[in-house]
């Protein structure tokens, strides 16, 4: 049932934020990758370049011939989901 499905998701969550926790009072390093990838996408989702990025997805759709556009799709839709 969803209210099972719903305390799963629950638990799993709080269990990661124990984690997440856990390892910012220990005092960990944030590894440099992950540093990189947040730097990068704060300003990726800044609305100045979400507009261009925006602009420019819908230029390629445009200009694109049916096969070629599907496989923009679905590479685009990969990248949504990564940056998710």
């Amino acid at each position: 049932t969803m209210a099972s499905i719903d305390s799963q998701v629950v638990a799993s969550l709080r269990q990661k934020i124990a984690e997440l926790e856990g390892a910012a009072s220990s005092g960990e390093q944030i590894p440099p990758a992950r540093r990189l990838f947040r730097a990068a996408w704060r300003r990726l989702a800044s609305p100045g370049v979400l507009g261009r990025l925006r602009a420019a997805d819908r230029f390629v759709q445009a200009r694109l011939q049916t096969a070629w556009l599907e496989r923009y799709q679905r590479v685009r839709n990969r990248v949504r989901e990564v940056l998710s």
